[in-house]
């Protein structure tokens, strides 16, 4: 029988000592700072106490306050701790049953190896509404960023996890080739898309009919309606030589066609099928002339 108790005995102690490195395992720094007069808490939380040179530490303010007091986060230059600010973002408020809780998340990077200290976040509190306001820190916090350097290698580089060797140079050469292919190659098919978009543009683009045309469309074209047939009789006329359009007739046919374009039917305005039949008569290009 006290051998079957030993052995429990045993049992439960080397269980818990297999347990306990599980606790001392957990990294991490947790600060909080109460101001008596508001009653205010400031709590940190930063997931690691180490990092690496190329590691990034998150940050994690959480302000409490109950009313009447009121608080605000102040954000800290932690350029002036040697971090650089990767990014931040404030979380909505939340309501607890005392109070409310105000929770904001920080990405920080170092820049060289060292011991660094993350600064104190201050808030600014007052204790009830009609209050003067005041300032209230967190405490700082120490971190240590290791190098990259192998100490017992003396001065070499640790091998970075997950990385390929560097290629040979009968590989760059290869690279090189296959890259100069292949921008080649895709200079030769954009400037053919280039000459296609073009001469598809210029075949695809409709043709301007000459004067002559037009002045044989209205002259012959009896469905045109006769607003259609006066603008497009004026737009072929307008179209002439400018010598052309300074002789009598010519400026008097643009005259008469700008008076019936826009008298709207005006009781003895020429017929624009007559007008265009003595445009091309005095062109010399009416079937008979040409005849």
């Amino acid at each position: 029988m006290s051998r079957v108790v030993v052995f429990i005995l045993g049992v439960l102690v080397l269980g818990g000592c297999m347990r306990s490195p599980s606790v001392q395992a957990e990294s991490g720094i947790d600060t909080e700072a109460r101001d008596p007069e508001s009653g205010v808490i400031v709590r940190t939380h930063m997931d690691r106490d180490e990092i690496g040179i190329a590691d990034r530490l998150e940050v994690q303010v959480f302000v409490e306050w109950e009313p009447p007091a009121r608080a605000a986060l102040v954000e800290p230059d932690f350029a002036d701790s040697g971090w650089t600010l990767i990014e931040s973002h404030q979380d909505p408020l939340v309501t607890t049953a005392s109070g409310f809780v105000e929770s904001s998340t920080f990405l920080l990077e170092p820049f060289l190896a060292g011991a660094y200290r993350v600064p104190a976040f201050w808030v600014e509190v007052a204790s009830d509404r009609n209050a003067e306001p005041y300032e209230f820190s967190s405490m700082e916090s120490s971190i240590a960023v290791r190098s990259s350097l192998d100490i017992q290698d003396a001065g070499t580089l640790d091998p970075a996890y997950g990385l390929a060797p560097p290629p040979s140079v009968s590989d760059q050469r290869l690279s090189m080739s296959r890259m100069v292919i292949g921008g080649v190659l895709a200079f030769g098919v954009f400037s053919g898309l280039c000459f296609w978009w073009f001469t598809r543009s210029f075949s695809d683009r409709p043709k301007l009919e000459s004067v002559h045309d037009q002045l044989q469309q209205v002259a012959n074209n009896t469905s045109q309606s006769d607003a259609d047939a006066y603008e497009m009789l004026y737009h072929a006329i307008t179209r002439l030589d400018e010598r052309l359009q300074n002789t009598s007739e010519i400026r008097a046919l643009i005259q008469s066609c700008e008076r019936a374009r826009f008298s709207a039917g005006e009781p003895g305005a020429l017929d624009p099928r007559a007008m265009a039949r003595h445009t091309l008569e005095l062109l010399g290009a009416s079937e008979s002339g040409a005849a």
